[in-house]
């Protein structure tokens, strides 16, 4: 239902950098392999799912997980804005249409 139309990017990359902070450990290799898979599907400009977060956070976003060591934190800045997205724009929109209205009733 949200991947019509209401920005699905937004709760992708949400989801996808939940499942990152409570799925690997800082320091490994893997973590960071992830951070740039995730990097790469949702904060680059050349993706096709990118997410509209301020360039600031997307700056801090690519100096983090460029460091030699990534946390498992490294999204939550961005996992916040994609958030304010969610509750001021797409779930609004989502609550005007038919598919709202038959899960409700």
């Amino acid at each position: 239902m949200v991947e019509s139309s209401y920005s699905a990017e937004n709760l992708h990359f949400y989801l996808a950098a939940l499942q990152f902070s409570l799925s690997y450990r800082p320091g490994t290799a893997l973590i960071k392999q992830k951070a740039e898979e995730i990097y790469a599907r949702f904060i680059d400009q050349a993706s096709s799912e990118q997410v509209n977060i301020p360039y600031r956070v997307t700056e801090e976003l690519n100096e983090a997980i460029q460091a030699e060591h990534v946390e498992t934190d490294v999204f939550q800045k961005a996992q916040e804005e994609a958030l304010k997205l969610m509750e001021s724009d797409t779930y609004p929109a989502f609550k005007q249409t038919d598919n709202f209205k038959r899960c409700v009733h």
